[in-house]
Formats: C-alpha cells, sequence, structure tokens
C-alpha cells in the first residue's frame, strides 16, 4: 500500500518504510531515520499541516526506492527519476465563450452558435488551437487571391479598367478560376457550420455566411456557364453580370 511521509511528503511502499513510529494510535511510515526523527521531536507540526500545501510538495523521485535527495538509488545506483501520482493530471472541458453551458470533453463546435470550443482552464504549456492555425492559413490564401477580383470589380472606380483589356466572357472565366478556391476551399468550415445550422435549426450567423456566399457563387457559377437561360432583365450592356468577388470577400473578411 502507498502511503505519504508525514516529513518530506515522499510517497513510498508501506513494506519498504525505513522506519515507523505510532501516535495516537496511528501508525505513520518515514522514508528514512532522518524523517522519524524529526516527526517524533514534534508530530503536530506534521500533521496539521494543510493537505494542499502538501500537495504541492509533492514531488517524488524513484528507482527501487523513494530518495528526499536527487541523486541515485542507493542500490542499484541509477539515477533517480521524477513520479507523478496517478490521476494528478486535470481533466480539460471545452466550453462555447457564447453559451458556457455547452460542455464538451473534446474540442469541437458549438451547436448553437457554431462558434469554436475553448478550455475552460488555460495552462502555461497550452499549445495554439489547431483550428486557428487551420483557419489563419486558409484566411491568408483567400485574402491574396480576393484581391485582383477587387481589383477587376473597382477598376473603373480607382481608375484601373481592366476590363478593357480582356473580353468580358474571358474576364468571367478569370474570376471563377480564383474565386473557385477561396469559395470551395477557404470557405469550407464556413458551409460545414452552415449545414449544422440547418440540420440542428439553430440558426445563427454561419447560416448567413453560408447563403451569402453559396448564392453569390452559385448565381456567377450558372450566369459563366449558361448565361443564355437569363431573362433581357438580367442582363446589363447585354452581359450577365457575376458576383465572384462578393463570394470571396465574406470567405475572406468572415476568416479574419
Amino acid at each position: 500500500m502507498k502511503v505519504i511521509d508525514p516529513v518530506c511528503k515522499m510517497l513510498i511502499e508501506d513494506k519498504d518504510a525505513a522506519e515507523t513510529s505510532i501516535y495516537k494510535g496511528i501508525t505513520y511510515y518515514f522514508c528514512s531515520k532522518h524523517c522519524k526523527e524529526k516527526f517524533d521531536k514534534n508530530p503536530e507540526i506534521y500533521l496539521t499541516e494543510e493537505p494542499s500545501t502538501s500537495l504541492t510538495k509533492e514531488i517524488t523521485f524513484k528507482s527501487s526506492i523513494h530518495r528526499e535527495d536527487h541523486k541515485h538509488c542507493p542500490k542499484c545506483g541509477h539515477a533517480s527519476k521524477p513520479i507523478t501520482p496517478a490521476g494528478s493530471q486535470a481533466k480539460v472541458e471545452w466550453t462555447c465563450p457564447m453559451h458556457p453551458e455547452i460542455i464538451r470533453d473534446a474540442p469541437g463546435i458549438c451547436p448553437i452558435c457554431g462558434m469554436a470550443l475553448e478550455p475552460k482552464t488555460v495552462s502555461v504549456d497550452e499549445k495554439e488551437n489547431p483550428e486557428l492555425i487551420d483557419m489563419r492559413r486558409r484566411f491568408w490564401i483567400s485574402f491574396v487571391l480576393t484581391i485582383p477580383l477587387i481589383l477587376v470589380t473597382m477598376g473603373p472606380v480607382i481608375s484601373m479598367p481592366l476590363k478593357k483589356f480582356f473580353p468580358h466572357e474571358l474576364m468571367k472565366w478569370l474570376e471563377f478560376i480564383v474565386a473557385t478556391p477561396v469559395v470551395l476551399w477557404g470557405g469550407l468550415p464556413f458551409f460545414v457550420r452552415f449545414w449544422q445550422s440547418i440540420s440542428s435549426r439553430n440558426l445563427n450567423m454561419f447560416t448567413l455566411i453560408g447563403l451569402g456566399v453559396g448564392v453569390a457563387y452559385g448565381y456567377s457559377v450558372v450566369a459563366t456557364f449558361m448565361p443564355e437561360i437569363f431573362p433581357p432583365s438580367f442582363r446589363k450592356n447585354g452581359e450577365v453580370p457575376v458576383y465572384f468577388e462578393a463570394a470571396a470577400v465574406i470567405v475572406s473578411w468572415s476568416g479574419a
């Protein structure tokens, strides 16, 4: 049976104890004669110590026996190693910053608002959230690809009429090629949350993002591949306008 030396707070096996003492009918076990002597002189000092204080001191070193120093085993000469009592690691719980009633045992997505769950307690050695790393990568790539789409659309306003140098049909295909990875890859996490909000009937901001991006991109794809199906009222200067840049901007802005 494992017991704690009341003096040095070492975790030891009762059968391996170097010394024992009986005080008020209770047997106490010690890792060394030195600890026993200190205990026998004034037992109350060691028995009245707060449990929380003793637990913070409980760093034990072990080979085949426990040592108060941090050096070597007196039997085999091997270096002593630190041991941590079983169950000392705290269980990490994850919760939603917007809905604290949501508590999970692992990271994931809030079923109500779709936000990523965060740990309830923060440790000094906590690693960066892998979802944050992934979203940061998606944002920067999407942002870079969105810039030329904005320049194409806002060209006349900023005195850069790029469409004058390229046929309108060619520009639509170029916009489609650039916007597709932004929407389908950069916006994938938003579409996942969009579908979850629909299936769970918990409409949230991801519902709006998914609808906005999906409608703008879907309409533009149809206008690019099948412009003949649109009535004249949908045309501007004889061409069906596309909104690839709107879909890309929503994705980039939402990932910022």
